[in-house]
């Protein structure tokens, strides 16, 4: 996508850049919560409210937060680079661990590295959170 933008405007860019980090970040918490769920055998046609883990704890959308309360509760992700050890990206490793649902809001000048992001840089985080979805996907099927 961002290949159509003509060079000349990189306020776009960036502004595509910044919500596709966004939106990935809700990609990686979707499929943490998931992970939580498939391992207790939660049933989808139970009220998710009765579950004694659906708490203020879990309902975070801080990234790393959320999984320190799934190890908590026995959720292991060993072998998902992404999310199990830090990456070997310094970039990766910062943009997890700074995502939060309020990045889409912030001005561009206070997201600090994120306008340093380039399009090879986010194609390639997506590539990760890719493969850390197809990862819980796999570990905890439905």
């Amino acid at each position: 996508m961002l290949k159509h933008i003509a060079s000349e405007d990189e306020d776009m860019k960036r502004f595509i850049i910044r919500n596709v980090y966004y939106l990935s970040g809700y990609v990686i918490e979707t499929a943490l919560s998931y992970s939580l769920f498939s391992y207790i055998g939660w049933k989808r046609d139970v009220d998710i409210e009765i579950c004694k883990l659906y708490c203020k704890e879990f309902k975070t959308h801080i990234l790393i937060n959320k999984l320190a309360f799934l190890s908590k509760h026995g959720v292991t992700f060993h072998g998902c680079e992404l999310i199990d050890k830090a990456p070997k990206n310094i970039i990766f490793n910062t943009m997890f661990n700074s995502w939060s649902e309020v990045v889409r809001y912030r001005k561009p000048r206070s997201i600090h590295q994120l306008l340093e992001i380039d399009e090879a840089t986010i194609a390639s985080y997506i590539d990760s959170v890719d493969k850390v979805q197809d990862f819980i996907f796999k570990k905890y099927p439905i």
